[in-house]
């Protein structure tokens, strides 16, 4: 029987990058070390993985295929988790509840593969939290997110709340910037557009959850690896071999697969529509102010999203040398980090779920002696480097 990779829900560097497939140029190193000299975390927090989002390949050991390893493991992973955090709850901890309501997912057997069913039990549970907890920022997101036609809820209204409880936040009203495309009201877009451009910062609900899932799952006991998941594991990471770098990897690195797949959300697909051939000058202008902003958001999805469209915007204009450069230094850190397999070392992935992806890949940087790009580096994907050298057209 063919199985799914053991990198299911922990292929980082693709989900984050958007690399999938593509393997970088390596860039030159300036005499650093792959890895930093960071002590590994004493207490090893867990997270769910998700076997089912992976490439169809066979997970192998020493001697051949490995049946059903690791889709078994994923299951034993899943139960662990739901105990963990079913008893967490029970002693009054919310955030376990928050977490709980992100484990409904549509394979469920209660739901007998209705997808309507699933997404109001979700949003039923997510509401049930956000009762108990009605100043959490993260929870009215989730809450928010969760609402649709047909789920008993008002998705308005909870934007509503949690615009009243960070309203510093540009997402927040790109959010109902979005809601106001459905509505079709230009007015409302623009209106949402110009509160999200005099906005302090830029922040997704995937920065606060990543602390949320470290902090309740931390004790969490997982299932071990068998001898051949575990050698697979070791080679597919390129890692050590050491337990502790295998289940830091594992398991507390599945939490950013938990993430993509719980709280990705469409408003950065959204703001890119509303402000990718703006019709106004005033919507231009609050365009210019977001995309400024998505290009100092706190992933490289974010950044990379934000400086693509600075670098269009621009083309032609002084500052569009500025954002070029900008570009380019990103496409460098970005296969930097996949070439030196950042995203899967272990003091990586603790580094990034609390304090951010950028945080920590500028700490990573200084840490091993890098700096920025030679002056004559250029990314080796066309498009990109049709980007980065001013023919914006080209990049297609």
């Amino acid at each position: 029987m063919e199985t799914r990779s053991i990198l299911a829900g922990v292929s980082l560097a693709c989900m984050v990058t958007l690399g999938c497939g593509v393997q970088p140029e390596a860039p030159q190193a300036h005499g650093a070390a792959t890895r930093p000299a960071v002590a590994p975390s004493a207490t090893l927090p867990a997270a769910r993985t998700s076997l089912r989002s992976a490439t169809a390949s066979p997970a192998r050991g020493p001697h051949g295929p490995v049946p059903g390893s690791a889709e078994a493991w994923g299951r034993e992973f899943d139960r662990a988790m739901r105990s963990h955090l079913e008893a967490r709850a029970a002693a009054g901890d919310d955030h376990a509840r928050l977490l709980l309501a992100l484990m409904v997912r549509p394979d469920d057997v209660r739901f007998d593969g209705d997808p309507e069913a699933w997404a109001k039990a979700r949003a039923e549970a997510l509401r049930e939290v956000a009762a108990a907890l009605p100043d959490d920022p993260l929870v009215a997101w989730l809450e928010a997110q969760a609402c649709g036609p047909g789920m008993g809820c008002d998705r308005l209204s909870a934007l509503e709340r949690l615009a009243a409880l960070d309203p510093g936040n540009a997402a927040v009203w790109w959010a109902l910037a979005d809601e106001a495309r459905r509505w079709k009201d230009p007015a409302a877009v623009d209106h949402f557009l110009a509160l999200a451009a005099a906005s302090e910062r830029v922040s997704m609900p995937g920065g606060t959850l990543g602390p949320v899932y470290a902090d309740v799952l931390g004790g969490m006991v997982a299932p071990p690896l068998d001898p051949a998941l575990r050698a697979q594991a070791v080679s597919e990471l390129g890692l050590s071999g050491l337990p502790a770098d295998i289940d830091v990897v594992l398991l507390y690195g599945a939490v950013y697969a938990g993430l993509m797949e719980a709280v990705f959300s469409p408003n950065l697909v959204s703001v890119s529509q509303l402000c990718g051939a703006p019709a106004s000058p005033d919507r231009r202008a609050s365009c210019r102010a977001n995309m400024e902003l998505l290009a100092s958001g706190d992933s490289l999805l974010m950044q990379r999203m934000g400086l693509t469209m600075l670098v269009r915007a621009t083309e032609g204009s002084p500052r569009a040398a500025v954002w070029r450069e900008r570009l380019r230094q990103h496409y460098w850190t970005q296969e930097l980090a996949l070439r030196q397999g950042w995203f899967n070392d272990p003091r990586f992935v603790i580094l990034r779920a609390y304090d951010g992806e950028i945080a920590a890949l500028e700490r990573y940087l200084r840490l091993n002696g890098f700096s920025d790009p030679p002056d004559d580096w250029l990314p080796r994907d066309p498009g990109q480097r049709a980007l980065v050298t001013g023919n914006a057209e080209a990049a297609g």
